[in-house]
Formats: structure tokens, C-alpha cells, sequence
């Protein structure tokens, strides 16, 4: 089943409360305000203490690289499920619109390129969690961070330090029949400023002959955007949606070239994704 008929067949999967009166209190924003910063102080002390015993110790026991890989994208599927739990016991709250079940495989869009808008500082966390056997493109920092660089290098994350060796190694993967996560605005995006969509996911689409799953990412009210600091709490419990929306072959709009067609495709990407945003 495709993610446009799931979409219309399965009601939303929500977890947590949207909005209960307790947590947009006074007091209650003060006790998200406390959550935010132990759920990230979790988050940090978590990513540690992995970096320095689990994907270690994994790297020990599991000695071929595909299978390493493969279970190091498990681990970091189950430990970003985790940390997304409990924050949603009071921090924030979401609905799944036509997206796997929670800590579900990637099968469902096994070969595509799945692409969102990036509001939100945890929005990798969400789509690692939700498809924990993808591909991600990180940014190349996180290969040089003595804390993150254990987990990207064993997982086989992307770099994005080299457009050409990142085009070449997404279709590779691709046409293996991986899945591949990528954010085309590159960064978060900074309120007041209009978010600018990169051709690379629509390029990397058409060159592996991979479909593009879009899936819109709101959250409201906003919270975790570029330049917000990370222990905010609005007067109002976040509340995040994601929505995969029908998917998009690149083959309709390159017919006539590949240049002019991603141009056009990574437009009505930006339209899809920014619809709700605007």
C-alpha cells in the first residue's frame, strides 16, 4: 500500500494529549519548560554514554560492516523512539498521518527518497525513528564531533562535505533498493525568513529512477526552529503533524531534461511541503 492510500484509508496516530488544560497552565509551562530540559539533558548524556559503550561494544560483536550498519540504524531508531516517549508524557504531542507504525521498518518505501520541510530542531529524530533502516545525509560536523561521529560512521550516514561523492553514493544506495532521508532546505528553518529548497533531493531521484515520498512536518505552536532556544516552552503544548503525501516520480518532469526537470519537481516540492507552513 502506497503512503497516499494509507493516508486515506488509516485514521491519524496520535500520541500524547494535543492539548490538555493542565500543561498550558501557568504552572504547566513551567513543568514543560523542567521536561525540555531533562528530556535533553537526557538526550545529551544518552548520545555519550552511547558514543562510548554501545556502538563500541556493537563494533566488537558484530564484525560484518552490513550487518553493523544495519543494527546501529536499529539502535538509533529505538534510542530517538525513546527519547520522542518521553517527551511526549508532557513536553509535546503529534498525530502520524499514512506513516509506519512507531519503530517500523522502512520496507513501506523501500528505493525512495523521502523528503520533508525542517521546522523543528528534532525533525531527524521523528523520520530516523519512523524509518530506523534509512539512509540519512548528516551534515559533515557530525563525522567530526568526537560524540556524534561514532554513531554517523557506524550507522554509514551520508556526509553532505562532497555534493559530487553524495550524489554518487545516494543513487548507489538507492538502486540497492535503500531507503534515503534528506532535508532539501539544508537547515532549519529561521522564522521570519522564507525556507530555500535545494535540487539535490530531486537530482538524486531522477539519476537513481527512485520515487520521492514527501512527508509535511508541522508544528504548532512553533517551538524548536533555528535560533529558538531549545528549553522554550510556548504558552501552549507543541503539537507535531506528519503527513506523507502521495508520492512523486521523477521520471514526468525530466522527460525533457534533467536540469529544467528537477528545477521544476524541487518547486512543487517546496508548494507540497510548504503548504500548510504558509
Amino acid at each position: 500500500m502506497t503512503a497516499a492510500e494509507q493516508n486515506s484509508s488509516e485514521p491519524a496516530r496520535r500520541t500524547g494529549r494535543p492539548g490538555p488544560a493542565p500543561l498550558d497552565s501557568t504552572a504547566g509551562r513551567w513543568l514543560r519548560k523542567a521536561w525540555a530540559v531533562m528530556s535533553f539533558t537526557g538526550f545529551a548524556v544518552g548520545a555519550l554514554l552511547s558514543a562510548v559503550f554501545v556502538f563500541p561494544v556493537l563494533a566488537l560483536l558484530v564484525r560484518d560492516p552490513v550487518r553493523r550498519r544495519e543494527v546501529t540504524r536499529a539502535t538509533i531508531g529505538k534510542l530517538f523512539g525513546a527519547f520522542l516517549r518521553f517527551m511526549g508524557l508532557a513536553g509535546l504531542s503529534w498525530d502520524l498521518k499514512g506513516l509506519p507504525v512507531e519503530g517500523g521498518a522502512a520496507g513501506s518505501a523501500s528505493g525512495c527518497v523521502i523528503v520533508a520541510n525542517h521546522p523543528t530542531l528534532i525533525d531527524a529524530v521523528y523520520l530516523l525513528w519512523l524509518f530506523p533502516g534509512a539512509d540519512c545525509v548528516v551534515k559533515a560536523a557530525h563525522w567530526r564531533n568526537p560524540i556524534t561521529a561514532v554513531a554517523v560512521r557506524a550507522a554509514g550516514y551520508l556526509p553532505n562535505d562532497d555534493d559530487e561523492r553524495l550524489l554518487e553514493a545516494a543513487v548507489e544506495r538507492l538502486q540497492a533498493g535503500g531507503t534515503l532521508v534528506l532535508f532539501p532546505q539544508g537547515t532549519r528553518t529561521r522564522p521570519g525568513e522564507e525556507p530555500q529548497f535545494r535540487r539535490g533531493a530531486a537530482v538524486i531521484a531522477a539519476r537513481a529512477g527512485a520515487d520521492l515520498l514527501p512527508v509535511r512536518i508541522t508544528c504548532e505552536p512553533p517551538v524548536l526552529r533555528k535560533g529558538d532556544p531549545w528549553f522554550l516552552a510556548p504558552p501552549r503544548r507543541p503539537h507535531f503533524t506528519l503527513e506523507a503525501l502521495p508520492r512523486l516520480s521523477p521520471e514526468r518532469w525530466t522527460a525533457e531534461g534533467e536540469r529544467a526537470g528537477t528545477v521544476r519537481l524541487t518547486e512543487r516540492l517546496s508548494e507540497l511541503l510548504l503548504e500548510a507552513v504558509h
